[in-house]
């Protein structure tokens, strides 16, 4: 019988890649990169992951094609190699499936003068009529091997520019400049004390706040599995690299109105806070933000008695009222749990 390997689906710029899910370490939304010089051109910055430098890899500058504007949308896979970090950008993560080994099929050599060496790629695996290139990441994360394709490329190298990602609107970068302070190890002055993050969510044209503490990650909602017999504010079960999530729609609990989810623009919201850990969908992430305790005030009595017992106060954001959830509160709330007899 054949070996069973766990693979990590993605895409970038059109092309459809895979890895073994074993070296990926964590997914985390593009933040701000810093450039640096004296790195191969497909290696396009530098992030600092908690207190960890890490080199972000191009997969379209590595394989010789034009690189393209970043989008708030994109994602960067953290691997670990023999101890070392390294990120590869991409456009969206689809899915952690189990194949056989002998599924994957070896890349053939076409030519001996071919741009990019064919060590860069292990191999070709097919699922339905989709082809996936499984990548060789100790090849592309050696530095020997950066050397090799640097010669080749020197000349298409991108000029270092000052400003990350110059063509984005100055809402755009400022999110990529949050989520980049959001990855900092915390702070160790004094002067920091009594300051959070927060991730600003929307649900219904309306922002809210939520302890940044309290969220593993965010997603995309896709391949969504209704569940029989359960209450409405249950959407389904969502396969997350192999971890089920159950999705709910906390609106239903906030006492708000409820939309129809659009499963191909609504993001789920991975929360820390139960075990196992569920999705919450919303409607989009709009930034990262550090807020001062001294700046919560307490929530407006305009909202309705049960969404009061959810919150941890109110801020002033763009000149609206921001509401701050206590999610342990509201995952405590007897509303939210699943009976069988349901």
């Amino acid at each position: 019988m054949s070996e069973l390997v766990n693979l990590v689906i993605f895409s970038h710029q059109g092309l459809r890649y895979c890895l073994n899910s074993e070296i990926v370490r964590e997914l985390i939304w593009l933040p701000e990169i810093t450039p640096t010089e004296e790195v191969p051109p497909y290696i396009i910055g530098l992030i600092n992951l908690r207190g960890t430098i890490i080199p972000v890899i191009n997969l379209a500058i590595l394989f010789g094609r034009p690189q393209a504007h970043y989008q708030l949308s994109d994602q960067i896979i953290i691997i670990t190699l023999e101890k070392q970090l390294a990120g590869i950008l991409v456009n969206e993560v689809y899915d952690v499936i189990t194949v056989p080994q002998s599924d994957i099929i070896p890349i053939l050599s076409y030519t001996t003068n071919t741009p990019v060496p064919r060590h860069y790629l292990e191999g070709m695996i097919t699922l339905g009529k989709e082809i996936y290139m499984l990548l060789e990441p100790s090849y592309i994360t050696r530095y020997e091997s950066m050397r090799e394709i640097t010669n080749t490329h020197l000349e298409k190298k991108p000029t270092i520019q000052n400003i990350f990602c110059p063509e984005a609107s100055s809402e755009e970068r400022a999110v990529f400049h949050e989520r980049a302070l959001s990855l900092l190890p915390p702070p160790e002055e004094p002067v920091t004390q009594g300051k959070s993050f927060f991730a600003i969510i929307s649900l219904n044209g309306e922002y809210y706040g939520v302890a940044l503490e309290d969220l593993r990650e965010f997603s995309k909602m896709y391949n969504i599995t209704p569940i029989p017999c359960t209450p409405e504010y249950i959407i389904g079960n969502m396969n997350l690299r192999g971890d089920i999530l159950t999705i709910i729609d906390i609106r239903y609990t906030l006492n708000i109105p409820v939309n129809i989810i659009n499963s191909s623009s609504s993001i789920v919201m991975i929360t820390e806070i139960t075990n196992p850990p569920m999705g919450v969908v919303i409607d989009d992430l709009i930034e990262i933000l550090y807020i001062d305790s001294s700046e919560i005030k307490q929530a407006p009595a305009a909202h309705s008695e049960i969404s009061l017992n959810f919150f941890k106060g109110s801020v002033v954001y763009k000149d609206k009222l921001l509401i701050l959830l206590d999610l342990l509160k509201l995952f405590a709330n007897d509303n939210l749990t699943v009976n069988s007899t349901d």
